[in-house]
C-alpha cells in the first residue's frame, strides 16, 4: 500500500492519473510479446530470414530484458 501511494502522489504531480502512466507501459508489453512470440516461432537456422539474422544471437538478452519489464509491470500494476 506504501508503494501505491507513491505511485498515485507521481501521477498526480506531473499531472496524469495512474492509468494515463501506465498505458504506455502496457502497450510496449504488448508489442514485446508480440516481437518475442515470433522471435520464438521463427526458424533460427534460416539465413534467409532477417528477424533470425537480426536477433539469433541477441534472442535470450531480449527475453530477459522483456522479462524485466513484465516484473516491473506486474509490481507497478499490482501495488
Amino acid at each position: 500500500m506504501e508503494y501505491e501511494g507513491r505511485n498515485q502522489h507521481l501521477a498526480q504531480s506531473c499531472g496524469h492519473t495512474r492509468e494515463e502512466l501506465l498505458a504506455p507501459l502496457g502497450l510496449c508489453l504488448k508489442e514485446g510479446v508480440d516481437i518475442v512470440k515470433h522471435l520464438i516461432a521463427s526458424d533460427w537456422s534460416n539465413a534467409g530470414n532477417p528477424i533470425a539474422r537480426v536477433y539469433k544471437s541477441e534472442r535470450r538478452e531480449l527475453i530477459a530484458v522483456l522479462a524485466d519489464y513484465f516484473r516491473y509491470f506486474s509490481f507497478v500494476v499490482g501495488s
